[in-house]
Parts: C-alpha cells; sequence; structure tokens
C-alpha cells in the first residue's frame, strides 16, 4: 500500500523537448520545450479547463514550468513550484540514448553521481503528500520518470509509455484494502 492520502489527482508530463525526438535521458538538465512541446501544451489546457482543477503542483525544472504556466494561461488557479517534483538525477546517463542503461537504474544499477531509483521514489512520494495538501483537484505537471514512480508507488502496471501532454487521472481506492487506479482522461 501506498500510505498516500487517498484524494483523487491528475498527472501530466511535460511537453515534448528535442531531447524527447533524440531519445536522449534528460533527467534534471533543463531542456526547454520544443514547439510540438508548446502546442501540446496549450492543446491539454483546452481539456484540463473541464476538470475543474484548483491548484497546479510543478517541477522546478524549465520543461515543466513552461508546461504549467501555459496550462495556467486557461486555468488561472494556484501554482505552486514542488522540488521535490523533479525528474531523477540520473548522474552519467543524463544525455545518453541507452536505454537499458536506464532499466538498470530501476533494477538498482545506480550509475556515477546518480539517485538511487529507491531514493528517488520516496522523494517523489513526499512530494505527492505536499500536493495532495493543496486544494483539490490538484494538477501534478512534471516527468516521465515521477510518472514511473507514482505507478510504482500506487502498484500500479506500466500499461504503457506515458505522452508528452498526456493527462492521467488517478483515482483512491474505494476501500481501505482496494487499490488506487488510473485512466488517460484523453483528449
Amino acid at each position: 500500500m501506498s500510505f498516500l492520502a487517498p484524494i483523487p489527482f491528475y498527472f501530466l508530463r511535460h511537453g515534448h523537448t528535442d531531447w524527447n525526438v533524440q531519445h536522449r535521458c534528460m533527467g534534471q538538465i533543463n531542456v526547454v520545450l520544443n514547439q510540438l512541446g508548446i502546442k501540446q501544451a496549450y492543446q491539454s489546457a483546452a481539456y484540463l479547463k473541464k476538470l475543474g482543477i484548483k491548484t497546479i503542483c510543478y517541477s522546478p525544472l524549465l520543461r515543466a514550468i513552461r508546461t504549467a504556466n501555459i496550462i495556467n494561461e486557461s486555468l488561472n488557479v494556484k501554482m505552486i513550484e514542488v522540488s521535490g517534483l523533479k525528474e531523477a538525477n540520473l548522474g552519467t546517463l543524463q544525455g545518453n540514448q541507452d536505454e537499458d542503461l536506464l532499466k538498470g537504474w530501476k533494477q538498482g544499477i545506480c550509475p556515477k553521481r546518480a539517485e538511487p531509483y529507491d531514493d528517488f521514489v520516496s522523494r517523489v512520494k513526499k512530494a505527492l503528500d505536499v500536493c495532495l495538501s493543496h486544494a483539490g483537484p490538484v494538477l501534478v505537471v512534471s516527468h516521465g520518470g515521477v510518472y514511473s514512480a507514482i505507478q510504482s508507488l500506487l502498484q500500479l502496471d506500466m500499461v504503457y509509455g506515458l505522452e508528452n501532454c498526456e493527462p492521467i487521472s488517478y483515482t483512491p481506492p474505494a476501500s481501505i484494502d482496494g487499490l488506487w487506479s488510473q485512466s488517460s482522461v484523453g483528449m
């Protein structure tokens, strides 16, 4: 069990970047949105406006900040930067294109100067606790690695990779021994 407050929330991975095109591990390197990423953020904003979101919590990395700011042009809600929502520090993996190395990191093989995967998941859990303490529904704007950590925390399968600016809805269990659920809220 995740021991996360049983409060529904939304998650959105930042918009597309040139490093997404190149399949590079960004980690905590500040990479900006490209034109497609900006377009994706505006498209998501139009859809998210219908969901009654009251607070946007976002990562302090530029790609997430820009995505959150674009979305808030439509929502006009309280915005809170949460440092724990930063992507994982992937050490020497940052900038690399080798996805096998990233899989090894998730299995406990920690590259030089990288944040251990278990520490990263713990950091994300604390960040979610902060996010869910604010008026909801809350939208969390962050990164693919944070999405993976949330899946792990909530004991959800990684059914598919999360596309840039694809909104996900998380619903808490209906009972104490139940499980969280997720769904793509589509656009």
